[in-house]
């Protein structure tokens, strides 16, 4: 019998312990390949073809991975919508609820 685990999904993110979370996420993106969209360091390509079309598979799941993993009141709080950016929506997350957890500014930052 085969088992099969759904390497998408984690504890919705409701508001509490974002430290805890953003870690999961990380992970999840790291796991999905899409890690390097979410902190910028893969930007999308100018030129039409295939490498442009990847890229922007990659980031529709980030955004996919993302929202999948957050409460509807997060959603609802943070303005987040489609037409966001995966990278937009980590940021509004942190500035709201990595700040209310009491990160420090530069453990906030190391996160980008």
């Amino acid at each position: 019998m085969s088992s099969t685990t759904d390497n998408t999904i984690i504890h919705k993110f409701d508001g509490e312990n974002y430290d805890l979370w953003v870690t999961k996420v990380t992970a999840l993106f790291l796991l999905n390949d899409c890690n390097d969209i979410v902190s910028g360091v893969d930007v999308e390509p100018e030129e039409e073809g295939e490498a442009k079309m990847k890229y922007l598979r990659r980031k529709q799941k980030a955004a996919a991975l993302l929202i999948r993993n957050l409460s509807d009141d997060v959603i609802l709080s943070t303005g987040i919508t489609g037409s966001s950016s995966p990278d937009e929506f980590r940021k509004k997350i942190r500035n709201i609820y990595g700040l209310r957890t009491g990160r420090s500014a530069q453990q906030i930052k190391k996160l980008r």
